[in-house]
């Protein structure tokens, strides 16, 4: 839905951008269509411009949910990285994402003194995929974004634990 609402932002900036108010030009609403292919090329251009390319990304499907999507853990690094300093969406990214140890798909994970409310993260899985990407807050208040993306046939649990052992071992550091 936000990838379609991104068609008709954008179709509804261009209307007001093309109004003249010393002529009879209305902006008509009802021309506006919601287009998944509209918010996808519109996404696509966004990282373009920002210097990404298309072996750093293939977007198919904004929710996730199919083999045709494909992103760098090093691509996805630099979004986290780069929305953690851009005070537009910041808060409203990190509010978004589960606390661990305490909410959403984090609850029963990273339940450790070190871990505990100190990692927000989006957890990902599909068939023989598995991923966290997200924040580790530090013992001095520095935000660290993580990827972790594991693509094979290990049981997907197994590869969780992993992830949550490197994730524990890191705030040991830190701490």
């Amino acid at each position: 839905m936000l990838t379609k609402w991104l068609s008709v932002q954008n179709q509804l900036s261009q209307s007001i951008k093309d109004f003249s108010p010393d002529r009879t030009d209305r902006i008509h609403l009802s021309g506006l269509r919601a287009s998944l292919a509209d918010g996808i090329n519109i996404i696509e251009n966004f990282f373009l411009n920002e210097g990404y390319t298309q072996n750093d990304f293939i977007l198919t499907n904004p929710s996730g949910l199919t083999r045709n999507n494909f992103l760098t853990a090093d691509f996805l690094w630099h979004i986290l990285n780069s929305s953690l300093h851009d005070l537009r969406i910041n808060g409203e990214l990190l509010a978004s994402l589960p606390l661990a140890g305490l909410d959403g798909t984090l609850k029963s994970r990273l339940k450790t003194d070190q871990t505990l409310g100190r990692i927000r993260a989006k957890t990902g899985y599909i068939d023989g995929v598995v991923s966290l990407a997200g924040y580790l807050s530090g013992s001095n208040d520095k935000i660290i974004p993580f990827v972790f993306i594991y693509n094979g046939k290990e049981n997907e649990e197994k590869v969780r634990q992993v992830f949550d052992a490197i994730l524990s071992d890191l705030t040991d550091e830190i701490f």
